[in-house]
C-alpha cells in the first residue's frame, strides 16, 4: 500500500510516530477501522493501560488532503491512531478500486 507522506500534518518533536503507526496498524489489523462515507470514518479504541475502560469510538473526517481526528492526541499533535489508520484504510480501498 502507498501511502503519501506529504498529505500528512507537520509532526511536533515529541511524538512517538513508530507508537503512532504502530497503534494504527494494530487498529486496521483488528478490524477497527470502519468507513463511514468518503470523508468520515469511525475507529474504535481504548485505553491500552486499563482493561476495564470500555472501548470508544473516535470520529475521524477529511478535511481537504488531512484527516481529522476529535481524541486528545491529534488536538494536542495534529497527528493520531485514528486519523493515520483512516488515511492507510482510504489508500488501500482506492488501492483495490484502481487494480478491480
Amino acid at each position: 500500500m502507498n501511502v503519501k507522506f506529504d498529505a500528512l500534518p507537520k509532526m511536533t518533536q515529541f511524538l512517538d510516530v513508530g507508537f503512532i503507526l504502530s497503534r494504527a496498524l494494530l487498529l486496521i489489523k483488528h478490524n477497527q477501522v470502519h468507513r463511514i462515507s468518503d470523508d468520515l470514518y469511525l475507529v474504535k479504541s481504548r485505553n491500552v493501560n486499563s482493561v476495564t475502560t470500555p472501548s470508544k469510538c473516535n470520529m475521524v473526517r477529511k478535511t481537504g488532503n488531512r484527516w481529522v481526528c476529535e481524541c486528545q492526541r491529534f488536538l494536542e499533535n495534529q497527528m493520531c491512531e485514528h486519523s493515520l489508520a483512516s488515511l492507510m484504510s482510504e489508500s488501500h480501498a482506492k488501492e483495490r478500486e484502481n487494480n478491480g
